[in-house]
């Protein structure tokens, strides 16, 4: 159970291993100190104290869940799988088990399982199961975090605005759905369920993010900044709200900040064709053409059906002075969306003077391109 360097124990931390040095097979303070040490992230004392435990209670059904827990946080999914599925065949689908289960299955990227898991736990659940109301906030947002991994963004709307008409909607939960809102066009709904968050956890990430990202399509990158600012020290590797913070670099002019962002955006979301486009606008206005080419056509590759793609690659040949390039890739967009108007800027850009507004002109066309949506 070696692991890197542990941050500072907390003060409560520090007492609790006090008690223990002089009451080492104290299995409350054991409990205590295990679960504090992997709140503040020092899974290596952790991992001492479940050794201790199960030593003196072997096989206790506790400290096997203990370190289902210090696995998930270590992120040794394959064992903490495991772990859960043991302990929730021996008790008969406790809601806790069913919880984490789901949320390792995620993290594995099942997001289809996830949602069966926990699909039970939404509405009329059965009786053996004991759901607390924190939990069950917990089990919305992540069967609404799974829902949106997947794509099933009308069955998760369609719940949301069952459960937020019945008043069963928890606060974590609308911050989860303020993204799906946003995803769906609803603007005024996701400004509201982030709002509804907020109130009840003013760091919620999600509710975070969805207020940035309106105050992005409002075209207010101060206002951006500050709600995404936040999100980040939440979740600072959290490629959406690294893609909306390198759209508010990019308003702004920092275009370098932008393309540190978009490619840490990238790098957590290798499958976001959305997010090329956006690195490939930043390298572009930075005047790294071979690097805005590379990411633009990583993102056609990802989606070949998206015009839009298509024209931001097509202006980026124009800009390196391809024209035949330029041609082509509008030529291609053209076919999927007659009316891109990237496509017409590329041919403009292709057959204008050198340099002539050609920050200016991408600058416009991303701004008019962009939309809060993933």
């Amino acid at each position: 159970m070696n692991q890197p360097a542990s941050p500072p124990p907390s003060p409560r931390l520090v007492r609790l291993a006090g008690y223990l040095a002089q009451d080492p097979a104290n299995a409350g303070l054991l409990a205590e100190a295990c679960e504090e040490a992997m709140a503040c992230g020092r899974h290596e004392q952790a991992a001492a104290y479940i050794e201790s435990g199960e030593r003196l209670a072997p096989g206790a059904a506790e400290w096997r869940f203990r370190l289902a827990q210090w696995s998930i946080a270590t992120r040794d999914l394959a064992r903490a799988r495991s772990l859960l599925e043991e302990l929730r065949a021996s008790a008969r689908g406790d809601a806790v088990l069913v919880h984490d289960l789901a949320y390792v299955r995620l993290l594995e990227g099942d997001a289809a399982a996830a949602c069966e898991l926990l699909q039970p736990l939404l509405d009329d659940f059965p009786p053996h199961l004991t759901l607390p109301p924190e939990l069950a906030g917990r089990s919305q947002a992540l069967w609404l975090r799974a829902c949106h991994e997947r794509g099933a963004l009308d069955a998760a709307w369609a719940w949301t605005c069952e459960a937020q008409a019945a008043k069963r909607l928890a606060p974590v939960a609308a911050g989860v759905a303020s993204l799906i809102a946003l995803d769906l066009d609803e603007l005024a709904s996701a400004r509201s369920l982030a709002d509804f968050a907020l109130q009840s956890d003013p760091r919620q990430p999600e509710a975070l993010v969805a207020r940035g990202s309106l105050a992005l399509a409002a075209r207010s990158p101060d206002e951006a900044r500050g709600f995404l600012q936040q999100a980040l020290a939440r979740k600072p590797q959290d490629g959406r709200t690294l893609l909306a913070w390198g759209f508010a670099c990019l308003l702004e002019r920092d275009f370098p900040a932008a393309c540190d962002a978009l490619e840490r955006a990238v790098q957590a979301m290798p499958s976001h064709a959305q997010s090329w486009v956006a690195l490939g606008w930043t390298r572009l206005l930075l005047g790294e053409t071979a690097g805005a080419l590379a990411a633009l056509r990583s993102a056609v590759q990802l989606d070949p059906a998206d015009a839009q793609a298509h024209g931001a690659l097509a202006l980026a040949h124009a800009v390196s002075g391809d024209a035949d390039g330029a041609a082509r890739e509008a030529t291609q967009g053209e076919a999927i969306d007659a009316s891109d108007a990237l496509c017409k800027l590329a041919r403009e850009l292709a057959h204008a003077a050198p340099g002539a507004r050609r920050v200016e002109a991408l600058l416009e066309a991303l701004s008019d391109q962009w939309s809060p949506r993933a």
